[in-house]
């Protein structure tokens, strides 16, 4: 799964996705590309109900895991 949005990324990681790369091609709108280590299948419908909660503003996450997340992505990102 790719997006642009630094705190959605953040919270993925912080629910147990893995950041696979950041594509800085554009260092506007980078591009966070996040990975679950499942089946493809399972990969997508993993991704797909965070999604749903995160539109629905009803995504749950640690806070002290969020904040670590944001702060690991934005060290990348400044790399």
């Amino acid at each position: 799964m790719k997006t642009t949005k630094l705190y959605l990324a953040a919270a993925l990681i912080s629910l147990g996705a893995g950041l696979q790369k950041i594509d800085k091609s554009d260092p506007r709108h980078m591009e966070f590309h996040l990975i679950f280590s499942a089946p493809f299948s399972a990969e997508q419908d993993w991704f797909d109900s965070r999604m749903k909660f995160w539109e629905d503003r009803q995504l749950t996450v640690n806070a002290q895991d969020f904040v670590d997340a944001i702060q690991k992505l934005k060290s990348e990102v400044h790399k």
